[in-house]
């Protein structure tokens, strides 16, 4: 089950607008420096230069002894409603911000992704250094009834912040102090799983600080500040993550190496009916030939199944290492296609979107999916809330 609990958060003082940031591992560089060239931006306490990362403490204490910071008098949760437009259409989706139980590990919050020892111990030593939360991870879960409660509980109330994020989608954060309300949320989450969305590297750091330490700081570390969204909502995009590929080969001579095993069509656009869709200048499907995958069933799990293992790990030949220095990632289609037209990639894969239903089932039965497998869509700002070590809990 997930247990969810109230918290008194620190909030920024000042204006919103300029001390937000996307996810920390979601900002290019040149984003980062017009980020940090605002005097209260989060990205100064989550993205700290790395020869001075104790100078992340001072500014920390800075901003709360000044006022910048201050926390909640009463412990509260944050139901976070957020709006945009996609393909023309407007979409809503609503969620909740609290804490979240995730230690000792009970297997109701479960990861997808594999996490890598150097960027869980960067997390550990900046949030353990500031003794701090500093952004929420992001969990999808599999409730129909959420979000109706949710919006139920905001309709005649004004929200706290209102702004609108780097990417175009409007927030409108509203706190909820009321036990009675924490206590129907609690209930309506507490027999379902949750997914992990985005924050895995987040999610091992903080068991890590968790199991590391005892009493008090144990007991902090244990619950983890976590946005959490129905998987089920329409206003909630689990889209693919698009690869463009610098192998020093042409498309059309990979395509025609002995043992490929996918059948290649020629197309005027992308289908969006196909497994995969390739550009190399001109757009291709992509799928496994007939049989194929009732002799290798492992292969054909997903899409992104399929290219690692068909293509990239039988077809080109890729090892591990391959991966990291072969291929770049992307959320854009635009960008993927771009980088081929411009000669800086051989060729593009353009991930379809997941069925939700599929993607929960697969995590349930397999646990960790292929690195780069999923990107959930609305994301959620940095700054809007941050838990500290100091703060007492409700």
């Amino acid at each position: 089950m997930v247990k969810i609990s109230q918290f008194r958060p620190f909030l920024f003082h000042t204006d919103i607008n300029s001390v937000i940031s996307p996810p920390f591992d979601a900002i290019s560089q040149k984003q980062e420096k017009q980020l940090k060239s605002r005097k209260y931006n989060i990205t100064h306490l989550t993205l700290p230069d790395t020869a001075s990362i104790e100078e992340a403490r001072d500014i920390f204490a800075s901003w709360k002894s000044q006022g910048i910071l201050k926390r909640t008098d009463d412990p509260i949760i944050a139901i976070i409603d957020q709006s945009y437009v996609r393909n023309g259409q407007e979409k809503r989706l609503t969620g909740l911000m609290a804490l979240v139980n995730i230690f000792p590990d009970d297997g109701h919050v479960k990861p997808h992704e594999r996490t890598f020892p150097g960027p869980v111990e960067e997390r550990v030593r900046i949030m353990g250094l500031l003794s701090a939360q500093l952004e929420p991870i992001y969990l999808a879960v599999e409730s129909h009834g959420i979000e109706e409660l949710l919006r139920s509980m905001i309709s005649s109330m004004d929200p706290d912040l209102n702004f609108t994020d780097h990417a175009g989608v409007g927030n409108r954060i509203y706190f909820i102090h009321d036990s009675g309300s924490v206590e129907k949320i609690a209930n309506e989450l507490m027999d379902k799983d949750a997914i992990v969305a985005d924050g895995h590297h987040r999610l091992a750091a903080t068991r890590k600080l968790a199991q590391s330490t005892e009493g008090y700081a144990r007991s902090f570390w244990s619950n983890i500040m976590a946005y959490i969204v129905p998987l089920s909502s329409d206003g909630l995009m689990v889209a693919g993550i698009h690869r463009y590929v610098r192998s020093g080969r042409s498309f059309s001579d990979i395509v025609h190496e002995p043992g490929m095993e996918m059948t290649v069509s020629n197309m005027e656009k992308p289908d969006a009916d196909a497994p995969l869709n390739v550009y190399d200048g001109k757009w291709h499907g992509l799928e496994p030939k007939d049989g194929y995958c009732l002799k290798h069933p492992e292969d054909c799990l997903s899409p992104v199944h399929m290219l690692n293992g068909i293509l990239f790990r039988d077809t080109m030949h890729f090892q591990e290492q391959d991966f990291r220095d072969r291929i770049r990632y992307t959320h854009d289609v635009e960008e993927a296609v771009f980088q081929v037209d411009e000669g800086n990639a051989d060729f593009s894969v353009i991930m379809p979107e997941w069925d939700r239903d599929k993607l929960f089932s697969l995590i349930e039965s397999y646990g960790v999916l292929p690195q780069k497998s999923t990107y959930f869509y609305p994301k959620i700002s940095s700054g809007i809330a941050l838990n500290c070590m100091d703060t007492p809990q409700g």
